[in-house]
Order: C-alpha cells, then sequence, then structure tokens
C-alpha cells in the first residue's frame, strides 16, 4: 500500500492542509520518500557529487555554502556544480599526466644508457 502526498496545487504554491506526519507506532513501520522534481538535477549533483561527499565529507558542504554566500543562491549553485565537474576531471587528468610521464621517464633513461655504450 503507498500514501501520497501532494504539497503543492497545480500552480506549485504551498499547500498548508498537505502538512502530515507520522504517528508513534509501538510495531516497527518503514517509510520510504521519494521526491519528484519538476526539472532533473545537473549531473554533477546526481552522479558525481554522492562520490566526491563520500571521499571528502564536511568540506564539500563548507564550500557549497562559501559559494552560496559569496555568489548568490543561483549563481553560486551554478558555480558549484561546475567546480564538482572539474574538479575529478582535473584529478583525473593529473593523475594521467603522472602515469604517463613515470613510462615515458623510463624510456628516455633507457636511450639515455644505450646511448652511452654506443659512444
Amino acid at each position: 500500500m503507498a500514501i501520497v502526498y501532494h504539497n503543492t496545487d497545480d500552480n506549485y504554491r504551498w499547500v498548508e492542509k498537505a502538512i502530515h506526519a507520522v504517528m508513534p507506532s509501538t510495531s516497527k513501520s518503514y517509510i520510504a520518500t521519494k521526491y519528484v522534481l519538476s526539472t532533473p538535477p545537473p549531473y554533477g549533483r546526481s552522479a558525481v557529487l554522492p562520490w566526491v561527499m563520500g571521499w571528502l565529507g564536511g568540506p564539500v558542504t563548507q564550500l557549497h555554502d562559501w559559494m552560496l554566500d559569496h555568489f548568490g543562491l543561483e549563481t553560486g549553485s551554478d558555480y558549484f556544480d561546475k567546480f564538482i565537474m572539474i574538479v575529478p576531471v582535473l584529478v583525473l587528468l593529473a593523475i594521467g599526466q603522472l602515469v604517463a610521464s613515470q613510462l615515458d621517464g623510463g624510456s628516455k633513461t633507457k636511450k639515455k644508457a644505450k646511448k652511452t655504450k654506443k659512444q
């Protein structure tokens, strides 16, 4: 069985009569909440942000709050979404560059050793 509450009317205005709560129970009960958004969240918030929050946690929340304070609600939120997408990409590029330089560095030392042996 499912109970669905609509907290807004057709014009997306808050309906006070829709306020509801769960009564205390002596038996075990489970409650699932699902939010249906009018616009889908950006990819950074739905896919990347959970991973970043799992690794860093609190500092990400502080960064979000700082961006909202300094740039405003809409602009700060947009900047945060862009930041959340670009930082993991930069980290992956840095790791790729490090691996490439390590692999390339090994071949350069072999070439130098061959050159010294020929002389």
